[in-house]
């Protein structure tokens, strides 16, 4: 060794302490690069270690130590392997391509990239995840809690879901099992069946309309709190309440028919002017609301001599007993038993077959003609003759008039206190 490279810095100490004062330092190699280098010139893909003078440290094979102390800081460009832990108090930057067997973060981890996972991910405690794309199957035994937006735009398999809030689809919803939702099913009974189990099944758009495209069945009580649209026919197989005291029932254009229930009085009203109320059928009836007693219209089509027959009225008071009490025939009406009546005008004929009983007063405007009803029978039960007289009265006499022979008398009467 060339003496006039070294220097002993410590004479006389007890030890001695030299460095080279000048050129590189090699060992196994006739050629250092470094300034202590052992073995090949890692720099030119040899095998050795190198260290510089400012501290590096260039090694081409395995680096073993206890530990490492101090800032590591520079590039690992090939493949290293580690047989105990690493501890980084510090940031880990990785450039390429990192495969990590068992990984164990206790901190935050942060990726600007993506991160690429292909076998299992185990998470025990926290992850936020700012932006999630899973291509494959995605298996977890715990809860998920998702405080933002989840979009999937493949298939989405869930066994069990519970959504508090609003959920959007903006596609349709295809259940083959159907769904359970807080004991309404959907599906569940028939493939097209929305049951609701010990609860009221309710269908709102709060502003907006339910709209219900083709047929809808309903086999329970079903309650609208608001106005309800049918375009199509609808038909009730059972009853059908309107609970309020004030709310109608209206058909035709422009409201026509309306049945009205308030709390007093009920009515069935035809609106509108020039419109009739008419109802068509051979037996009409109105009956008590206990039944006791009831008026029957009953029309006849067979014919009895007035143009095929009319309307009859009956009266049905009990026990099975129905009796005629007025027909509508081509010259008038027929009035079958008592009628009674405070006030009766009269201004045409009347003809009457039967007895005339007045228990009060009779006052004529005009003249009274008095036939005698036995003409067809041969005369009276005087002399046999019949006869045709009228009574009339004038300003101090009164006259009676043979309608058979026109002739004229008058009576003779005696005036008395």
């Amino acid at each position: 060794m060339p003496t006039s490279q070294w220097e002993d810095v410590d004479v006389g100490l007890g030890f001695t302490s030299i460095y080279n004062t000048g050129g590189n330092v090699g060992v196994g190699t006739e050629d250092p690069r470094t300034t202590i280098q052992a073995g090949g010139n890692v720099d030119a893909g040899e095998r050795g270690v190198g260290i510089s003078s400012v501290g590096n440290i260039n090694a081409a094979g395995i680096i073993t130590a206890a530990s490492f102390v101090g800032d590591l800081t520079g590039n690992i460009v090939s493949a290293s392997a580690f047989s105990g832990n690493i501890d980084l108090n510090a940031d880990l930057d990785v450039d390429g391509h990192t495969n990590l067997d068992n990984v164990s973060i206790s901190g935050v981890t942060t990726t600007s990239g993506n991160v690429v996972i292909n076998a299992d991910l185990d998470v025990d405690g926290h992850t936020n995840l700012d932006n999630v794309n899973i291509t494959g199957v995605t298996t977890t035994i715990g809860n998920i809690d998702i405080n933002a937006d989840l979009d999937v735009d493949g298939h989405t398999n869930l066994d069990n879901l519970s959504v508090a809030g609003v959920s959007t689809f903006s596609g349709p919803i295809v259940g083959t099992s159907g769904a359970t939702i807080n004991s309404v099913t959907i599906g569940i009974e028939a493939p097209s069946a929305i049951s609701a189990t010990a609860s009221n099944l309710l269908l709102t758009s709060d502003g907006g309309t339910t709209s219900i495209a083709n047929d809808l069945g309903v086999t329970g009580v079903s309650t609208f709190s608001n106005d309800v649209a049918v375009a199509g026919i609808t038909t009730f197989y059972k009853d059908v309440h309107i609970k309020s005291g004030t709310n109608r029932l209206y058909l035709g254009t422009n409201d026509r028919l309306s049945l009205i229930s308030d709390p007093s009085h009920s009515y069935l009203r035809n609106a509108g002017s020039g419109s009739h109320f008419q109802i068509h059928s051979n037996n009409f009836s109105i009956r008590s609301y206990d039944g006791n007693g009831s008026v029957t219209l009953f029309y006849s089509p067979v014919t009895d001599g007035n143009e095929g027959g009319g309307p009859r009225l009956y009266h049905n008071h009990g026990a099975g007993i129905i009796l005629e009490r007025l027909r509508t025939t081509k010259s008038g009406v027929n009035i079958v038993g008592t009628t009674t009546s405070t006030q009766l005008a009269v201004t045409g004929v009347s003809t009457f077959t039967g007895n005339i009983d007045a228990n009060g007063n009779l006052d004529v405007d005009g003249y009274v003609r008095v036939p005698d009803g036995n003409e067809s029978s041969g005369g009276n039960n005087v002399d046999g003759t019949w006869g045709d007289w009228t009574l009339q009265e004038g300003e101090t006499d009164i006259f009676m008039i043979n309608n058979r022979t026109g002739k004229k008398y008058k009576i003779n009467m005696t005036e008395v206190d």
